[in-house]
Protein backbone atom coordinates (compact mmCIF):
# COMPACT_ATOMS: atom_id res chain seq x y z
CA UNK A 1 0.00 0.00 0.00
CA UNK A 2 1.53 3.27 -0.84
CA UNK A 3 2.15 6.08 1.34
CA UNK A 4 -0.53 8.50 0.25
CA UNK A 5 -3.66 5.61 0.19
CA UNK A 6 -2.90 5.06 3.94
CA UNK A 7 -3.64 9.10 4.20
CA UNK A 8 -6.72 8.29 2.91
CA UNK A 9 -7.73 5.40 4.96
CA UNK A 10 -10.84 6.29 6.69
CA UNK A 11 -10.68 6.46 10.43
CA UNK A 12 -12.54 4.05 12.53
CA UNK A 13 -16.09 4.61 13.78
CA UNK A 14 -15.03 4.91 17.17
CA UNK A 15 -12.51 7.37 16.62
CA UNK A 16 -15.24 10.11 16.46
CA UNK A 17 -17.54 8.20 18.86
CA UNK A 18 -15.22 8.98 21.95
CA UNK A 19 -15.06 12.73 21.15
CA UNK A 20 -18.78 13.02 21.37
CA UNK A 21 -18.52 11.22 24.79
CA UNK A 22 -15.72 13.39 26.04
CA UNK A 23 -17.82 16.02 24.88
CA UNK A 24 -21.10 14.99 27.05
CA UNK A 25 -18.64 13.75 30.04
CA UNK A 26 -19.56 16.88 31.90
CA UNK A 27 -22.85 16.97 31.93
CA UNK A 28 -24.52 15.49 35.07
CA UNK A 29 -27.13 13.07 34.86
CA UNK A 30 -30.88 13.36 35.63
CA UNK A 31 -31.02 11.56 39.20
CA UNK A 32 -33.47 11.36 42.16
CA UNK A 33 -34.14 14.58 44.51
CA UNK A 34 -33.69 17.11 42.20
CA UNK A 35 -35.48 19.97 41.28
CA UNK A 36 -35.78 22.09 38.27
CA UNK A 37 -37.81 23.49 34.93
CA UNK A 38 -38.18 21.11 31.76
CA UNK A 39 -37.42 23.39 28.76
CA UNK A 40 -38.44 21.50 24.98
CA UNK A 41 -37.10 22.28 21.99
CA UNK A 42 -37.30 21.71 18.33
CA UNK A 43 -33.06 20.89 17.77
CA UNK A 44 -30.52 23.80 18.69
CA UNK A 45 -30.39 22.64 21.93
CA UNK A 46 -27.13 24.57 22.81
CA UNK A 47 -29.18 27.45 21.83
CA UNK A 48 -31.98 27.00 24.05
CA UNK A 49 -29.72 26.37 26.92
CA UNK A 50 -28.25 29.44 26.71
CA UNK A 51 -31.79 30.78 26.01
CA UNK A 52 -33.02 29.30 29.37
CA UNK A 53 -30.23 30.75 31.43
CA UNK A 54 -30.83 34.26 30.37
CA UNK A 55 -34.48 34.15 31.04
CA UNK A 56 -34.25 32.28 34.10
CA UNK A 57 -31.30 34.43 34.97
CA UNK A 58 -32.93 37.62 34.04
CA UNK A 59 -36.53 36.97 36.25
CA UNK A 60 -34.89 34.93 38.91
CA UNK A 61 -32.87 38.18 39.48
CA UNK A 62 -35.65 40.09 40.02
CA UNK A 63 -38.28 37.55 42.16
CA UNK A 64 -34.91 36.55 44.59
CA UNK A 65 -32.22 39.23 43.50
CA UNK A 66 -29.15 38.87 42.09
CA UNK A 67 -27.38 35.77 42.23
CA UNK A 68 -24.15 36.33 45.16
CA UNK A 69 -20.46 35.02 44.11
CA UNK A 70 -17.21 35.13 45.53
CA UNK A 71 -16.47 37.31 49.24
CA UNK A 72 -17.67 40.78 49.77
CA UNK A 73 -16.36 43.10 52.79
CA UNK A 74 -12.92 42.72 52.95
CA UNK A 75 -11.16 45.31 55.25
CA UNK A 76 -8.02 44.50 55.81
CA UNK A 77 -4.94 42.76 54.45
CA UNK A 78 -6.06 39.76 56.48
CA UNK A 79 -9.22 39.61 55.05
CA UNK A 80 -7.64 39.61 51.71
CA UNK A 81 -5.51 37.04 52.16
CA UNK A 82 -8.42 34.47 53.54
CA UNK A 83 -11.02 35.81 50.35
CA UNK A 84 -8.24 35.31 47.84
CA UNK A 85 -7.58 31.51 49.31
CA UNK A 86 -11.29 31.29 49.02
CA UNK A 87 -11.62 32.23 45.60
CA UNK A 88 -8.31 29.94 44.20
CA UNK A 89 -10.62 27.26 46.63
CA UNK A 90 -13.53 27.93 44.62
CA UNK A 91 -11.54 28.18 41.08
CA UNK A 92 -10.47 24.40 41.56
CA UNK A 93 -13.91 22.81 42.56
CA UNK A 94 -16.66 23.03 39.97
CA UNK A 95 -18.43 26.49 40.35
CA UNK A 96 -21.48 26.34 42.32
CA UNK A 97 -24.37 28.25 40.10
CA UNK A 98 -28.30 28.48 41.04
CA UNK A 99 -29.04 27.25 37.48
CA UNK A 100 -27.20 23.91 36.24
CA UNK A 101 -28.08 22.11 32.72
CA UNK A 102 -28.75 18.63 33.35
CA UNK A 103 -28.58 15.53 30.58
CA UNK A 104 -32.24 14.39 30.60
CA UNK A 105 -31.83 11.61 28.34
CA UNK A 106 -34.32 12.67 25.21
CA UNK A 107 -33.65 14.93 22.34
CA UNK A 108 -35.03 18.43 22.60
CA UNK A 109 -35.84 18.04 25.79
CA UNK A 110 -33.89 20.10 28.18
CA UNK A 111 -33.76 20.03 32.28
CA UNK A 112 -31.96 23.14 34.28
CA UNK A 113 -31.03 22.13 38.04
CA UNK A 114 -32.25 24.71 40.35
CA UNK A 115 -30.87 24.88 43.70
CA UNK A 116 -32.39 27.10 46.67
CA UNK A 117 -33.87 29.48 47.53
CA UNK A 118 -34.86 28.96 43.65
CA UNK A 119 -38.44 27.53 43.52
CA UNK A 120 -39.27 26.22 40.00
CA UNK A 121 -42.94 26.26 39.92
CA UNK A 122 -42.95 29.95 41.69
CA UNK A 123 -40.12 30.73 39.00
CA UNK A 124 -42.09 29.38 36.21
CA UNK A 125 -45.19 31.65 37.35
CA UNK A 126 -43.82 34.70 38.05
CA UNK A 127 -42.01 34.80 34.71
CA UNK A 128 -44.85 33.55 32.27
CA UNK A 129 -47.21 36.16 33.98
CA UNK A 130 -44.96 39.03 33.38
CA UNK A 131 -44.12 38.00 29.75
CA UNK A 132 -47.48 37.48 28.97
CA UNK A 133 -48.02 41.03 30.54
CA UNK A 134 -45.71 42.67 28.62
CA UNK A 135 -46.67 40.53 25.18
CA UNK A 136 -43.84 40.38 23.30
CA UNK A 137 -42.12 37.22 22.66
CA UNK A 138 -38.97 36.21 24.85
CA UNK A 139 -37.08 33.65 23.26
CA UNK A 140 -36.61 32.00 19.85
CA UNK A 141 -35.41 28.86 20.89
CA UNK A 142 -37.69 28.00 24.14
CA UNK A 143 -40.69 26.07 22.94
CA UNK A 144 -42.38 25.27 26.21
CA UNK A 145 -41.48 25.75 30.05
CA UNK A 146 -42.53 23.02 32.92
CA UNK A 147 -41.68 23.59 36.50
CA UNK A 148 -40.51 20.37 38.00
CA UNK A 149 -40.49 19.93 42.01
CA UNK A 150 -39.88 15.93 42.37
CA UNK A 151 -38.10 13.35 40.82
CA UNK A 152 -37.37 9.92 41.11
CA UNK A 153 -36.95 6.80 39.64
CA UNK A 154 -39.82 5.10 37.38
CA UNK A 155 -40.35 2.36 39.63
CA UNK A 156 -43.97 1.49 41.73
CA UNK A 157 -42.83 2.18 45.17
CA UNK A 158 -41.47 5.32 44.36
CA UNK A 159 -43.61 6.93 42.14
CA UNK A 160 -45.96 6.42 45.18
CA UNK A 161 -44.08 7.53 47.71
CA UNK A 162 -43.01 10.67 45.33
CA UNK A 163 -46.45 11.58 44.58
CA UNK A 164 -47.41 11.27 48.55
CA UNK A 165 -44.50 13.70 49.19
CA UNK A 166 -45.76 16.06 46.63
CA UNK A 167 -49.58 16.04 47.02
CA UNK A 168 -49.72 16.51 50.52
CA UNK A 169 -49.41 19.94 51.07
CA UNK A 170 -52.19 20.37 47.83
CA UNK A 171 -54.30 17.88 49.00
CA UNK A 172 -54.04 16.25 52.41
CA UNK A 173 -55.99 18.85 54.03
CA UNK A 174 -59.12 18.48 56.39
CA UNK A 175 -62.28 19.50 55.53
CA UNK A 176 -61.32 20.32 51.69
CA UNK A 177 -62.82 19.30 48.06
CA UNK A 178 -60.75 20.26 44.89
CA UNK A 179 -61.01 19.12 41.48
CA UNK A 180 -58.13 17.80 39.46
CA UNK A 181 -56.47 16.36 36.36
CA UNK A 182 -53.32 14.76 36.21
CA UNK A 183 -51.46 15.25 32.66
CA UNK A 184 -49.23 11.96 31.39
CA UNK A 185 -45.95 11.89 29.34
CA UNK A 186 -43.66 9.60 28.17
CA UNK A 187 -40.26 9.94 26.80
CA UNK A 188 -38.14 7.04 25.52
CA UNK A 189 -39.56 4.52 28.23
CA UNK A 190 -41.26 1.35 26.91
CA UNK A 191 -41.88 -0.66 30.31
CA UNK A 192 -44.23 2.17 32.42
CA UNK A 193 -47.98 1.34 32.05
CA UNK A 194 -49.88 5.19 31.73
CA UNK A 195 -52.98 4.08 33.67
CA UNK A 196 -50.98 2.00 36.16
CA UNK A 197 -49.10 5.57 36.86
CA UNK A 198 -52.02 7.51 36.35
CA UNK A 199 -53.80 5.23 39.20
CA UNK A 200 -51.11 5.36 41.59
CA UNK A 201 -51.05 8.89 41.70
CA UNK A 202 -54.76 9.30 41.75
CA UNK A 203 -54.39 7.29 44.99
CA UNK A 204 -51.85 9.35 46.55
CA UNK A 205 -54.38 12.53 45.77
CA UNK A 206 -56.90 11.19 48.09
CA UNK A 207 -54.92 9.03 50.10
CA UNK A 208 -56.74 5.77 49.27
CA UNK A 209 -60.59 6.47 50.15
CA UNK A 210 -59.29 9.46 53.22
CA UNK A 211 -60.30 12.52 51.28
CA UNK A 212 -63.11 13.21 48.24
CA UNK A 213 -60.99 15.07 45.68
CA UNK A 214 -62.51 14.68 42.16
CA UNK A 215 -61.36 14.43 38.64
CA UNK A 216 -62.24 17.52 36.12
CA UNK A 217 -60.13 17.01 33.05
CA UNK A 218 -62.19 20.14 31.52
CA UNK A 219 -61.87 22.51 34.13
CA UNK A 220 -59.54 21.63 36.92
CA UNK A 221 -58.39 23.44 39.79
CA UNK A 222 -54.98 22.03 39.94
CA UNK A 223 -52.87 19.99 37.56
CA UNK A 224 -50.67 17.23 37.94
CA UNK A 225 -47.92 17.00 35.70
CA UNK A 226 -45.99 13.62 35.12
CA UNK A 227 -43.18 13.23 32.74
CA UNK A 228 -41.34 9.77 32.59
CA UNK A 229 -37.84 10.02 31.01
CA UNK A 230 -36.29 7.09 30.54
CA UNK A 231 -36.11 5.64 34.30
CA UNK A 232 -36.90 8.73 35.81
CA UNK A 233 -40.34 9.82 36.87
CA UNK A 234 -40.36 14.00 36.97
CA UNK A 235 -43.80 15.90 38.50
Amino acid sequence: MCACESRKRKKPRMYYAGGVEKKRKHLIDLCPGMKGVIVTCNGMEKLCVTDSYRLLNEYADKLYGPEVQGASGITSSADFDAALSQELQDLREKPHRRFQSVESGAKNVIFIQCEAPVCPTDLVHYMLTKIKEIATPCSRHCHRMLPITHVCRAFQNDIRKCASDMLAPHFHIPDTTKQFAIVYKVRNNGTMIRDNVILWVAEAVNKGDTYKHTVNLASPELVITVEVIKASLLC
